[in-house]
C-alpha cells in the first residue's frame, strides 16, 4: 500500500481498498485458474461463485494478508494433493516454492509442512510389500520388486527436494529472524500467543517486553511457550480450552454464509455415492493419499485454530478452510 499512499488520510484509505479489491480479483484468478484446469466448465463456475461470495467478498476492501493465504494455502493444497498422487521432482519444487510464498504471507502454513512430510515417508514405507509379497511377485515378475523400490525412493526423494525448496524460498527471513531476535522461525502468533490464556495475556506480554523488536529478555518462566504451558495447566484444563475452541469454531461455521453450500455438496456427494457406489469406490482407490493428505491438515487445522479461538477469536480462520473443503 506504500504505492498507493497519501498525505491525505481519507484519500490513502480509498485508495488502499481499491488497490485490497483488484489484488482481491487477482488472488480469485489464481483459484479460478486451479479450478477450471481440474472441474468441468460448469462446477469450476459454481465453485467460483461460491468462493467470491462467501469468502472474497465479505473481506475484500480491508487491507490484510488474509485473502493472499487463502488464496496461496489453497494453491499449495493442490499441488500437495498432485505431490502425493504422483511424486516427481518438478512437483516438489513447485509445492516447497509454494508453501515457502505462503509462509512468508502468514506463519499458519507451517503446521502443513511436517504433515506433508510424513504423509510422502508413509506412502513410501506402504510401497514397500511385505517380504513374502514381494517374493511371490518377483517370482511372477522381477521387476515388480524393482518398480516398488522406485516408488519408494521417488517419494522419499520429492520429500526431501520440497523441504529444501521450502527452506530455500524463506532463508532471507529467517535469516533476518535469526539476525534480530536470534531464533530462526520467530513469530509473535506461533512463538508466544499460542501459549496464552487470553488476548490480553498475550498483549500485556507484548507491551512488557517489545517482543517485535526482539527476543523477550525475562525469567524463563514468565515466556510462553510450550514446556510452561504443560507445567503450568492440567489435562483438565487443556481439555476444557480445546472443547471450547471446537464449540466456538463450530458456532462460526453455522454462521459462515459458506456452510449452505458445503452441506448441498456434502448432501450430493452422499447421495451419487449410495446411487453408484462402485463409482465412488473407485474414486477413493484411485485418489487414496490426496484425501489422506487433505484430512490430516483438516484435521490438523481444525485443533489448531480451536486452540487459538481463546487468544483470536473470528471466522478469518476457519474460512482458509472453505476452498479446499
Amino acid at each position: 500500500v506504500s504505492l498507493v499512499h497519501d498525505v491525505d488520510w481519507e484519500q490513502f484509505v480509498n485508495r488502499a481498498s481499491w488497490l485490497a479489491i483488484a489484488l482481491s480479483a487477482v488472488f480469485l484468478g489464481a483459484i479460478a485458474f486451479v479450478a477450471y484446469r481440474n472441474l468441468s466448465p460448469l462446477l469450476a463456475a459454481a465453485f467460483l461463485l461460491i468462493v467470491a461470495v462467501t469468502v472474497f467478498a465479505p473481506q475484500a476492501s480491508f487491507v490484510q494478508a488474509d485473502l493472499a493465504y487463502y488464496a496461496l494455502f489453497f494453491c499449495s493444497w493442490w499441488s500437495m494433493s498432485r505431490l502425493i498422487e504422483r511424486p516427481t521432482i518438478f512437483r516438489a519444487i513447485g509445492v516447497g516454492l509454494l508453501l515457502g510464498l505462503t509462509y512468508l504471507t502468514k506463519a499458519s502454513v507451517l503446521l502443513a509442512v511436517p504433515i506433508l512430510f510424513g504423509v510422502l515417508v508413509l506412502r513410501a514405507v506402504l510401497s514397500r510389500r511385505t517380504k513374502t509379497e514381494v517374493e511371490a511377485r518377483a517370482a511372477a515378475s522381477p521387476s515388480n520388486q524393482v518398480s516398488q523400490n522406485d516408488s519408494a525412493r521417488r517419494a522419499v526423494c520429492t520429500a526431501v527436494v520440497t523441504l529444501i525448496v521450502f527452506l530455500a524460498t524463506i532463508f532471507p527471513y529467517l535469516h533476518n529472524n535469526h539476525e534480530r531476535f536470534g531464533r530462526y522461525f520467530y513469530n509473535v502468533n506461533t512463538t508466544f500467543f499460542v501459549w496464552c490464556d487470553s488476548w490480553s495475556q498475550a498483549q500485556r506480554f507484548a507491551e512488557k517486553y517489545s517482543i517485535d523488536r526482539q527476543f523477550p529478555i525475562a525469567p524463563p518462566e514468565s515466556i510462553p511457550g510450550p514446556q510452561n504451558y504443560w507445567r503450568t495447566h492440567s489435562i483438565e484444563q487443556i481439555g476444557r480450552r480445546l472443547a471450547y475452541g471446537l464449540k466456538t469454531l463450530g458456532r462460526l461455521a453455522v454462521e459462515s454464509a459458506s456452510l449452505k453450500y458445503l452441506i448441498i455438496l456434502a448432501a450430493f456427494a452422499g447421495i451419487l455415492s449410495i446411487v453408484n457406489p462402485s463409482s465412488a469406490r473407485n474414486i477413493i482407490q484411485n485418489h487414496r493419499w490426496p484425501l489422506v493428505l487433505s484430512g490430516l491438515l483438516c484435521c490438523a487445522y481444525v485443533l489448531a485454530y480451536s486452540w487459538y479461538v481463546v487468544v483470536a477469536y473470528g471466522d478469518r480462520f476457519i474460512l482458509s478452510l472453505v476452498p479446499p473443503l
